[in-house]
């Protein structure tokens, strides 16, 4: 049997059908409530995480609710928390908005923050299946303010298929909370690209099956910053020039059109 006590629910009705339950928030009451001992003058009161920022705005807006039990705002931050009582301290951050656009053959990300306390960074993380991810950036925070700040990141490396993008806010003291998920999908059709030598010392060489006239050439660094962008005839041989390339791990990318080839490159010196 089930057992549902101290935990949290909203119950959502579908259109045409039957009340669905959703955000079953917590198993463990430490993560969600001050007590849960019914004596306790601190009974079900909240504590900022799982359950905070997790409910529906529009059934306060629809039943005109003003006040929880305890007689305090109904909605102290962006989004109306679960439970009988709303969490009246400062949230970390208090997110309005997170999105993932594709930017030609790039996802650019962007959040915007109502205000941040106490927050000493966000992590952005990346993943194909959404059970795997892996970290792509770390942005420090621009400090406390009661003000609306921007952030802004670039993948340049997405892949075909979907694109998961984590968004994660890190305490000052370590704790971890995980804002948002945006996912982008691309349809690359693959060019016929063969690339050698690798690793490579002062040039790359490269043969291209396609049967457009040009392509763009680029040599993009782990961190994402392109090193080398050229348009290039796709007749016979190419030679890449990487003399005043580091010796390091890179992603080659040839686009032509529509169409995209990604390679690692490894350069030695």
């Amino acid at each position: 049997m089930l057992d549902l006590r101290s935990n949290l629910f909203q119950v959502t009705p579908i259109e045409g059908t039957s009340p669905a339950f959703k955000n079953t928030v917590d198993p463990n009451p430490a993560n969600l409530f001050l007590s849960a001992t019914a004596t306790d003058v601190n009974f079900l009161k909240l504590v900022e995480g799982a359950a905070t920022e997790k409910g529906d705005n529009q059934y306060i807006t629809n039943y005109v609710i003003t006040e929880d039990l305890a007689g305090d705002t109904r909605i102290k931050h962006t989004n109306v928390d679960l439970g009988a009582y709303e969490y009246q301290g400062t949230l970390p951050v208090a997110l309005t908005s997170f999105t993932a656009k594709k930017s030609n053959t790039n996802v650019q990300l962007q959040w915007k923050v109502a205000t941040e306390f106490n927050n000493e960074k966000f992590v952005v993380e990346h993943s194909s299946d959404l059970v795997s991810f892996k970290k792509l950036t770390e942005i420090l925070s621009k400090g406390d303010t009661q003000n609306e700040l921007v952030y802004n990141f670039t993948d340049h490396n997405p892949i075909a298929g979907n694109n998961y993008y984590r968004l994660s806010q890190v305490d000052k003291d370590g704790s971890e909370k995980v804002l948002g998920v945006e996912v982008v999908k691309f349809d690359f059709s693959k060019l016929e690209v063969t690339i050698y030598p690798n690793p490579a010392k002062d040039f790359i060489k490269l043969n291209i099956g396609i049967e457009e006239a040009s392509a763009k050439v680029k040599l993009i660094s782990l961190s994402g910053q392109t090193l080398l962008s050229k348009k290039i005839a796709t007749t016979g041989t190419i030679y890449l020039d990487i003399r005043n390339v580091k010796s390091g791990n890179y992603i080659l990318q040839v686009e032509s059109g529509k169409r995209i080839s990604v390679h690692k490159m490894i350069v030695l010196k």
